[in-house]
């Protein structure tokens, strides 16, 4: 140190490239993991969360999707491919059920998964009362859903498709 002023030693020849190189390379890998590599400028910025998914609502339905499910207890397909467009993530659902015990359920997860942890679940509360559920659901790349009810025969049971997310 010299009148107050710090001193930096000489760097070995090369250091700075070999610090610059390793940056470069390092913002190439990052620029690779975005998706934004090769991209112009102005286009390298990653895509914010309402570009990468958005909400699609329904609208107004004239009616319930599915008023006639399998009701044995076994767990069983639902096809959505009708209702929902290619590239559909996942989907928000009212369910409403009905049935003359408590506790009778219909459950609905991402087809493939193993159990109902992760699922939408309406029971049944009162005896003869209507109960509604909203939820989401995600769906596999067939848009298909899966869904489990107890094994009883209900008053009513119903499940909308609501919305879904691209």
């Amino acid at each position: 140190m010299r009148d107050g002023a710090v001193t930096i030693p000489d760097v070995p020849g090369g250091f700075t490239e070999g610090v610059y190189g390793f940056l470069s390379r390092l913002k190439e890998a990052v620029e690779v993991l975005q998706g934004t590599h090769g991209r112009a400028p102005e286009a390298r910025r990653a895509p914010t969360l309402a570009e990468a998914v958005r909400r699609v609502d329904r609208g107004d339905p004239p009616a319930a999707d599915f008023t006639s499910l399998t009701t044995d207890g076994a767990v069983h397909d639902l096809d959505l491919s009708g209702i929902v467009p290619i590239g559909t993530k996942a989907v928000e659902l009212r369910v409403t059920v009905n049935d003359d015990a408590v506790q009778s359920y219909l459950a609905l997860f991402k087809k493939g998964n193993s159990n109902q942890f992760n699922s939408l679940v309406v029971r049944s509360q009162v005896v003869n009362v209507t109960t509604d559920g909203y939820g989401t659901v995600s769906v596999d790349a067939s848009r298909r859903i899966q869904y489990l009810a107890s094994n009883v025969a209900f008053v009513s049971i119903s499940v909308t498709v609501c919305a879904w997310w691209i």
